[in-house]
């Protein structure tokens, strides 16, 4: 196709700024509120909040103590129990230090984050289909899915776009063998794990089987400094895999992941094969259509119903005969394999609308969860049948050479992605190596298979406009696309209001004038929405908290929350003291009107108590 594109967006830093202005636009009005609410609940981005503010405070401090946080006094590192968005951190830095305060830094952060998704999935989709400006639809599926929407709950997981670039410079440079891809795929790859340790470990899963393909079925490698950059890559690989063992393992180890990871807890964290082709909650279509009786369907790797009609003409478009193999044998037992393997997909998506058995066929039954634990052997059935049916090095989608690396690279981590995001794979590599059950919600390991919708959306959209020869309308078509994708899922956004200097409790006021009073706990403690709240507030008054809230705790905390729910009692108080705790904020607000009523007429019998501060949302008192 012959695209006339406008020559200002032939800039890559232009693309990256039409994508930031459409995160924008998604995420309004959330670019004037900056400081004041966020694109989520407060769960989790209270948590990376947090630790934002938490990786500020070692950045000014000379990395006097850099794990060490201000939760689960007086447990150290606990800033190890959770993402730690140190590059991210980074980048914000220099705004904090001009005044812009956490809050603010976060939701930038994020919005940035979003740009970079977009400008990713518009780079590879531009490298498979030599079009910029139809690319420029596919990053827009890829960024505002559904999936990204969930992320807002989830931040780290937003850093898509660090993975997607540490892919791409490294199947450009196994197939150019040029330096400055194997700068860029070191750079971002040595990125990563300050952004997102989720993503560290599938592109390194990616990266080891990318090699082996490469290795495999291209005889040569050029010059011999390709050969030595190639084992750089390598040996970075190895030596991440070192620090994380030798830095992370042992303070995971002492751990208590907040999950039990039961055969139930894999089933609801994995990604079925609907969780691809159906929409979730937070698509503007999901209230028309039955409702998926699958566990955790709020992974929205789903690209859109719109992306889906362009993927499915790109299917049809790009079966040529020519890619078929010659040996009738292999075509044969591809056509059955090819059968069975739509007939699993009937009884996957059935069993995920109507769930319970399916039916009985002898001793085995068919069920939702039967089916979730084979889904990766249904990945394998259908790469099994692609390679007995076609000759993948006849495969050239828009490509100058049929050679081309780009789009197999493309659809091997696609395949990898889906396999790893399904119920057992991830068992078999978490059980036996305990560091790796850090990963429990595998089922977002799924971000390659919404990345290959994305583009191969693109690629049907290409050949629509071939095929009616309207290629002269490419960017009308490709700006109406895109406010079609974002409209189909913006009705789902959700924005909460988080604590500002201007709207601080009158509580958390008070304790930033209070020098005297170094460690605290706040009460009630058993709930985790109570606790991200509570040291969200922490970023103001900057005391050391008994509680927290993570993806891991510390051994003793659950004792120590049940012990607490009987204050004043003098086991509670004994167990206070032994963490040095100076007072106890009681919040009237998330207690029942029994309990407080309990809880203050305890605490004005003792003598070892005194009350030090009281407003009409809570009161503190002195051990």
């Amino acid at each position: 196709m012959n695209e006339k594109i406008p020559r200002f967006l032939e800039i890559p830093g232009v693309i990256f700024l039409v994508y930031a202005l459409l995160a924008f636009v998604f995420l309004w009005p959330l670019p004037i509120r900056l400081g004041s609410i966020i694109p989520a609940e407060t769960l989790d981005p209270g948590l990376f909040i947090w630790q934002m503010h938490s990786n500020f405070q070692a950045f000014a401090s000379g990395f006097g103590q850099p794990f060490d946080g201000n939760i689960f006094h007086p447990e150290p590192h606990s800033r190890l129990y959770t993402e730690s968005m140190f590059f991210v951190a980074a980048l914000m830095w220099p705004l904090y230090l001009c005044g812009v305060s956490t809050i603010a830094c976060y939701n930038l952060a994020c919005l940035l984050a979003l740009a970079l998704a977009g400008y990713a999935a518009w780079s590879i989709a531009c490298d498979v289909t030599n079009n910029k400006l139809l690319s420029l639809a596919g990053g827009a599926i890829f960024a505002f899915s559904t999936f990204h929407l969930v992320c807002l709950n989830r931040p780290p997981l937003l850093f898509s776009g660090v993975l997607l670039l540490a892919f791409r410079n490294l199947y450009l440079f196994l197939q150019e063998g040029k330096k400055i891809h194997w700068i860029g795929y070191l750079i971002f790859s040595i990125l990563l794990p300050g952004c997102c340790f989720y993503y560290t470990f599938l592109h390194l899963w990616i990266t080891v089987l990318l090699l082996i393909f490469y290795l495999v079925f291209k005889k040569r490698f050029g010059s011999i400094q390709n050969h030595i950059r190639l084992g750089v890559c390598v040996a970075w690989i190895g030596l991440f895999y070192f620090v994380i063992w030798k830095s992370y393992v042992p303070i995971w180890q002492q751990q208590v992941i907040s999950a039990t990871a039961t055969d139930y807890y894999y089933q609801v964290t994995s990604a079925a094969v609907a969780n691809f082709i159906w929409p979730n909650w937070l698509n503007i279509h999901h209230t028309a259509l039955p409702t998926l009786s699958i566990p955790f369907t709020d992974l929205g790797f789903f690209p859109g119903f719109y992306a889906l009609i362009f993927v499915g003409i790109a299917i049809y478009a790009h079966w040529p005969s020519q890619w078929i193999t010659a040996n009738p044998t292999r075509r044969k037992i591809a056509t059955i394999v090819f059968l069975l393997a739509f007939l699993w997909l009937f009884l996957i998506l059935y069993c995920a609308l109507y769930g319970g058995i399916l039916t009985r066929l002898g001793p085995l039954k068919i069920s939702i969860h039967n089916l979730h634990r084979l889904q990766m052997q249904f990945g394998i059935v259908i790469t099994v049948g692609f390679f007995l049916r076609y000759e993948f090095s006849r495969i050239a989608i828009g490509m100058k050479q049929s050679a081309d690396m780009r789009f197999p690279a493309l659809a091997i981590a696609a395949l990898l992605s889906f396999c790893f995001c399904g119920m057992y794979p991830l068992r078999w590599l978490t059980e036996p190596f305990s560091p790796l059950s850090y990963f429990q919600f595998h089922g977002r390991f799924g971000i390659f298979l919404l990345l290959f919708g994305s583009v191969m959306a693109v690629i049907g959209l290409q050949f629509l406009l071939e095929k009616f020869k309207l290629a002269k309308y490419q960017l009308i078509v490709c700006v109406f696309i895109t406010f079609l994708v974002i409209e189909e899922c913006w009705p789902g956004i959700r924005f909460s209001k988080v604590p500002t200097q201007s709207t601080l409790a009158s509580v958390y006021t008070w304790l930033q004038n209070q020098g005297g009073v170094h460690v605290i706990a706040e009460l009630p403690i058993h709930d985790k929405q109570k606790n991200s709240w509570y040291q969200l507030n922490s970023i103001y008054h900057n005391k050391q908290l008994i509680n927290g809230y993570a993806w891991m705790e510390p051994p003793w905390y659950g004792n120590f929350g049940a012990e607490m729910n009987q204050f004043p009692s003098d086991r509670s108080i004994q167990r206070l003291k032994e963490h040095e705790v100076g007072v106890v904020v009681i919040h009237k607000e998330f207690l029942q009107e029994n309990e407080y009523v309990r809880i203050r007429a305890e605490v004005d019998s003792r003598t070892d108590l005194s009350l030090v501060y009281e407003d009409d949302k809570s009161f503190v008192v002195r051990l």
